[in-house]
C-alpha cells in the first residue's frame, strides 16, 4: 500500500531546489512540472511558516528559520557515536586497532579507539597525539589543507626523522600529499614507529571539510601476513563514505577502490 502524501512531496520538492539556488516561481513551476496557481499556494504556505523568503525581484529563497533547522538536525549527530560501531567492525574483521583521529593544525589526536584483540597490539589512548608528517591520519589531514595553510605547515615544521622510513624532504612530502588527495587514503610505513603501519582516510563534513579521519592501525608484519592491504582501504574508503554521508556531506564520485 501507498502511504505516500502527494502534496509533502511536492513540498519537499520545492524545497530541494530552493536549497541549490533562490528561484523565480516561473523557473519553479517548469522545472519541477507544478501548476503555477498550485506552486504559487505552495509557497504561500512555506513563507507563512516562515521557511522561506520572498525577495524584492519576486524570487524565493529557504529562509535563515529552515537553516537554523537543520543545524540543529545535524547537532544531533554526534560524531563519535556515529563512529563506534565502525571502529568496532574494522577492528574485529581486521584484528588490528581501529581509531578516530581529529587535528589541531600541526598534529592529529586519537579521538576514539577499538583496540586489537591481539595481546601485542597498537595502543593510542584517547587524547594521545602523534607528528602529522609521520602517520596515516596525519597525512590525510595535510593533503585536505589549502595551499597558503599547507605552506605554513611546511614552513614551520621541523619534519623530525622518526624512522628511516620518515619523509623529512619536503618535495616528497607534498608529492606523497598529492598522491593521497588523488587516491582517497593514506598509509604509513612503519614512518612513526618501526613494525606499526597504518592506514586512514578522511570523514568530511556538509562543505566538504575533512574534519575527522577514521584509521586502521597495527603490527606491520601481522598485517601483511593475515590481510590484504587492499582490503582494509576498501573498507576504511566504504566507513568514511557512509559516515560522510551521515554528516551531510554529498560525494561527487564514486567510491574509489585501490
Amino acid at each position: 500500500m501507498d502511504y505516500n502524501i502527494k502534496s509533502v512531496e511536492r513540498a519537499f520538492e520545492i524545497v530541494e531546489a530552493l536549497a541549490l539556488k533562490s528561484r523565480l516561481p516561473s523557473e519553479l513551476s517548469k522545472q519541477l512540472n507544478i501548476n503555477k496557481s498550485t506552486l504559487h499556494r505552495f509557497l504561500s504556505t512555506l513563507q507563512d511558516l516562515g521557511y522561506v523568503d520572498k525577495h524584492s525581484d519576486n524570487s524565493f529563497s529557504l529562509s535563515q528559520s529552515f537553516i537554523n533547522l537543520g543545524v540543529k538536525a545535524q547537532n544531533q549527530y554526534n560524531i563519535v557515536a556515529i563512529c563506534k560501531p565502525y571502529l568496532l567492525e574494522l577492528a574485529e574483521r581486521f584484528q588490528e586497532s581501529a581509531l578516530l583521529a581529529t587535528f589541531n593544525g600541526y598534529r592529529c589526536q586519537y579521538e576514539d579507539k577499538m583496540e586489537s584483540s591481539y595481546t601485542v597490539r597498537i595502543v593510542f589512548d584517547s587524547g594521545k597525539t602523534a607528528p602529522a608528517h609521520a602517520v596515516a591520519s596525519g597525512k590525510v589531514f595535510l593533503a585536505s589543507l589549502e595551499n597558503e595553510r599547507l605552506h605554513e605547515y611546511m614552513e614551520s615544521e621541523h619534519f623530525t626523522p622518526y624512522t628511516k622510513n620518515t619523509i623529512t624532504d619536503k618535495d616528497k612530502l607534498i608529492a606523497e600529499l598529492s598522491t593521497i588527495r588523488r587516491l582517497g587514503y593514506a598509509v604509513d610505513n612503519e614512518e612513526y614507529e618501526i613494525g606499526l603501519q597504518g592506514f586512514a582516510c578522511p570523514i568530511k563534513d556538509a562543505e566538504g571539510k575533512t574534519i575527522r579521519t577514521i584509521c586502521l592501525a597495527g603490527i606491520a608484519g601481522r598485517i601483511k601476513e593475515r590481510n590484504d592491504p587492499n582490503d582494509i582501504v576498501t573498507a576504511l574508503l566504504k566507513a568514511s563514505q557512509e559516515i560522510s554521508t551521515k554528516m551531510g556531506y554529498q560525494a561527487s564520485k564514486s567510491l574509489i577502490t585501490p
